[in-house]
C-alpha cells in the first residue's frame, strides 16, 4: 500500500452539516480545531483532487470515544451526492470504526485500508459519516488521505504555448 499522504492534491473540500463554529478545511489545517457536526451527528464531507489520484488508505482523527465516526461510507466521484443518495446508493467501501481506528485511544496512527482497485482514477471522495459513538455531535481533528497521483498531469497548472 501507498503510504503518501496525498492532501496537497486536494483542490477543494466541502462538507453537508458542518458546524459554522468548526467548519470542514479544519480537517487540513494545522491545530486543534476540529470539525463538528451541526444539527445531528451526521456528515458528508467532499474532497475534489486538483487531478486523479490512488487512494489506498485514510487515517482517521477523533477527538472523544464517544463523538468518533463509527459508520463511514465512502464514494468515488459522486460530487453531487446528498444525504438522501448517501443512505441509499450502494458504496464503493464501507468502514465500521473502532476508537482505535479513529486514533482516540491507542494513538497508534491507524491506517484504514480502502481496497485500492475501487479507489483508482479519483477526482473527488465523498466521506458520509452515518453514526458515531452515540454523541449527538460527530467531531474529527484531523483527517489524512493516502495513495499516489495519476498519470495525468495538473491541467491547472498548464499554459498553452504559443507556436
Amino acid at each position: 500500500m501507498g503510504e503518501q499522504c496525498i492532501n496537497e492534491q486536494i483542490s477543494d473540500v466541502e462538507c453537508l452539516n458542518q458546524s459554522r463554529e468548526f467548519p470542514v478545511n479544519n480537517l487540513f489545517l494545522a491545530g486543534d480545531a476540529p470539525l463538528k457536526s451541526d444539527a445531528d451527528h451526521q456528515l458528508l464531507i467532499k474532497v475534489a483532487f486538483r487531478q486523479p489520484v490512488k487512494i489506498s488508505g485514510l487515517r482517521f482523527y477523533g477527538v472523544e470515544e464517544d463523538s468518533c465516526p463509527t459508520d463511514v461510507k465512502l464514494f468515488v466521484n459522486k460530487p453531487n451526492i446528498g444525504f438522501g443518495e448517501a443512505e441509499d446508493t450502494p458504496t464503493t467501501q464501507e468502514f465500521t470504526l473502532s476508537p482505535e481506528e479513529c486514533n482516540v485511544l491507542a494513538r497508534k496512527d491507524v491506517i484504514c485500508p480502502v481496497k485500492f482497485v475501487k479507489f483508482q482514477n479519483v477526482n473527488a471522495l465523498q466521506i458520509f459519516v452515518s453514526e458515531n459513538g452515540g454523541s449527538e455531535i460527530t467531531e474529527l481533528k484531523k483527517l489524512e488521505i493516502f495513495g499516489t497521483t495519476g498519470e495525468q498531469s495538473d491541467i491547472s497548472a498548464w499554459k498553452p504555448v504559443k507556436g
